[in-house]
């Protein structure tokens, strides 16, 4: 009999048959076969030509008849539906349909709106062999095989299971079980000889199967396989979840436990959250070698357990956080805002610098990001700096003093514990890069010395100072030099042989008495003798430096 190509428009996929028996969608699709390229003329066919490609194997008339009949009826409720804001019009495929019975002929006229369906069709087509179409023996291979010659040209395609088993008709009384049986099974039995190297993979999403995707060739091949071989389960995981499980893989106690089967068994016995959080704590908690998927799924469910704990940085730039900030890093490290005024915490406002200096940044900038100066990246850096720098044409002495005096002064070792809260806070690895990285952010923001040199100006005398003689210095502006004596300890430079320390700098076990109660008075003066003699040092105590 030779190919007998059916070729129709994509559109004919959007209509529903399966409520159509295996031989009313065979006679449908072989009417199809005859009309194509005939326009809207009318067709006249004899019951034998269609009985020939219909493959229908009872003899009696009446008994073709009748199949004729109920295909189309069951056309008659399959219409293409066009609606818009105004009106809804549906359409049915064929504008004449009569049968005559004597002379065993059907006589057809398709639809002018469905004329394009058939005829002159270039592209956006399906075309299939109708003689494999009408042999198939299962309802689900027949309605999937018309759906994957649509994809014939990718080879390819991915559809969710709910649209699946809608196209497919499939009961909702199906459970997996079921689906499996009746509809997969005959499935990959019987095309598998029209779609060579025809695969099935199910899909998962945590435990329960959302996706199939099927994958064939265009080569024959001989197949040697069972059916079974043919279906792939796939675990679909989010992208979160992998990167948990590849994070956990870099422990080599854990990696050779996270097979494909054993992440499939742990997706379906975890909420996904849960195991992400239980992969973490395993990560890092695992340290010696393990032998059984039972150990690491204990470890998970304790690490399930375990309370969360975060460390959040602050990055908006608002006042009030940043200052909360500050002091809870303080705290951390026993540096009392109110006693210690070595370290004193200012609002945020913009550094003043030059172009050149901007211009330093920026090239800094891209070199530690390793990319090359665009137009695009200017942006983002400028955008991400606007709120930090006010950029000046020329710099004249005041105004770097005015910068000189906005600067928190800090000793080195306070500074060094800023550094590693620094570290603490962004997750970081102590490392030259690092560093760097802190220091340019801090330059403007601290002003490091040895020993706090604290001296008294004017805003007259600052006008006049040159910057090296405010340089390492702790800046005070006052009316005059009384009103600096009032309010302020002077240390001179040249008594600064050794280390100054404040009373908050002391353990406070240091300063209890016999009967474990903090000291007062004379007392505890005497005390803070005999620890500035024993450790070499200096202690400020209120408006005194013992030790001197």
């Amino acid at each position: 009999m030779g190919n007998k190509l059916v070729r129709y428009n994509n559109t004919l996929h959007s209509l529903d048959f399966s409520l159509m028996t295996l031989k009313e969608r065979g006679l449908f699709f072989s009417l199809c076969f005859f009309l194509k390229e005939k326009g809207t003329n009318e067709v006249t066919l004899s019951f034998n030509e269609l009985r020939e490609v219909v493959n229908f194997s009872k003899t009696d008339t009446e008994s073709f008849i009748k199949l004729i009949r109920n295909t189309y009826r069951k056309l008659l409720k399959i219409t293409l539906a066009e609606e818009d804001e105004n009106q809804i019009e549906e359409t049915t495929i064929f504008s004449k349909y009569k049968i005559l019975k004597s002379e065993k002929m059907v006589i057809l006229k398709l639809n002018k709106d469905f004329e394009h369906i058939l005829n002159k069709l270039e592209n956006n087509y399906t075309e299939h062999e109708l003689l494999e179409y009408t042999s198939l023996k299962s309802d689900y291979s027949q309605l999937t095989y018309a759906f994957l010659k649509k994809w014939n040209t990718t080879k390819k395609v991915k559809i969710s299971i709910l649209d699946f088993r809608e196209k497919l008709g499939v009961p909702n009384s199906y459970d997996t079980s079921n689906f499996n049986r009746q509809v997969l099974k005959p499935i990959m039995e019987e095309l598998p000889q029209y779609f060579p190297n025809l695969k099935l993979e199910k899909i998962k999403t945590g435990k329960k199967v959302t996706s199939l995707k099927f994958t064939w060739n265009g080569k024959v091949e001989k197949i040697e396989h069972s059916q079974n071989d043919n279906v792939i389960d796939i675990i679909e995981i989010s992208d979160k979840l992998n990167k948990s499980i590849e994070k956990a893989k870099k422990n080599r106690f854990i990696a050779p436990l996270l097979t494909i089967d054993n992440i499939e068994i742990l997706v379906e016995m975890f909420q996904e959250k849960d195991l992400i959080k239980g992969l973490n704590w395993s990560y890092r908690e695992i340290k010696q070698e393990i032998k059984s998927l039972n150990y690491l799924i204990k470890s998970i469910k304790t690490g399930m357990e375990q309370k969360e704990k975060k460390l959040v940085v602050k990055t908006v730039p608002e006042v009030v956080q940043e200052q909360e900030t500050k002091e809870e890093i303080l705290k951390e490290n026993n540096l009392d805002l109110k006693k210690d005024q070595e370290i004193k915490i200012t609002e945020i406002e913009k550094i003043k610098i030059t172009k050149d200096e901007y211009e330093e940044l920026y090239n800094k900038f891209l070199q530690e990001q390793d990319t090359e100066h665009n137009l695009l990246t200017r942006k983002g850096f400028d955008i991400a700096n606007k709120n930090k720098y006010e950029i000046i044409e020329k710099a004249n002495n005041i105004m770097k003093m005015e910068n000189e005096l906005s600067k928190i002064t800090i000793t080195k070792e306070k500074y060094e514990l800023l550094y590693q809260n620094f570290i603490i806070l962004n997750d970081c690895i102590d490392n030259q890069n690092t560093r760097e990285s802190f220091d340019l952010l801090n330059k403007e923001k601290y002003k490091i010395v040895e020993q706090t040199i604290t001296i008294p100006i004017t805003m007259e005398d600052l006008d006049k100072a040159s910057f090296n003689e405010i340089e390492g210095k702790n800046i005070v502006v006052c009316s005059d030099e009384e009103d600096f004596r009032n309010n302020h300890i002077i240390v001179k430079e040249g008594e600064l042989t050794k280390k100054i320390i404040s009373i908050s700098d002391i353990p406070e076990e240091k300063l209890l008495g016999k009967n474990n109660k903090k000291l007062v008075g004379g007392a505890l003066i005497a005390r803070l003798e005999k620890i500035a003699r024993d450790e070499e040092t200096k202690i400020q105590y209120k408006d005194k430096i013992i030790g001197e």
